[in-house]
């Protein structure tokens, strides 16, 4: 999986849309979305509104986890089987509440993309 960088002209309200729509379309995992997501988020002034308060609430719950590509290179291996585990867990509770909440990002700045 890539990373890409927003481009230098990209406003907060396209890159929350794009990586939106990456968490809809599955090209980025959930939780990594929602970690991607709240700078934008937050930027925008929206991050307290409710379905948008969804991705900080899932980053702060979810922020202990190794889920960046990146950051996995540091851990151990024997470590990520664990926390592999908990990310699994913690997906499957997250999710329909993230998938929400980015498709309230679509419908709310779907024109800006």
């Amino acid at each position: 999986m890539s990373v890409r960088y927003p481009h230098m002209s990209e406003s907060d309200a396209q890159l929350a849309l794009r990586i939106a729509r990456e968490i809809l379309d599955g090209s980025t995992p959930v939780l990594l979305g929602c970690r991607r997501i709240c700078g934008p988020i937050h930027r925008l002034g929206i991050d307290r509104e409710k379905p948008f308060v969804t991705f900080i609430g899932v980053e702060s719950e979810t922020d202990h986890l190794p889920i960046d590509p990146g950051e996995r290179k540091l851990w151990d291996a024997q470590v990520l089987v664990e926390k592999d585990k908990e990310i699994a867990s913690a997906t499957e509770w997250a999710k329909d509440m993230v998938l929400a909440a980015s498709r309230a990002v679509v419908q709310r700045f779907g024109e800006c993309g």
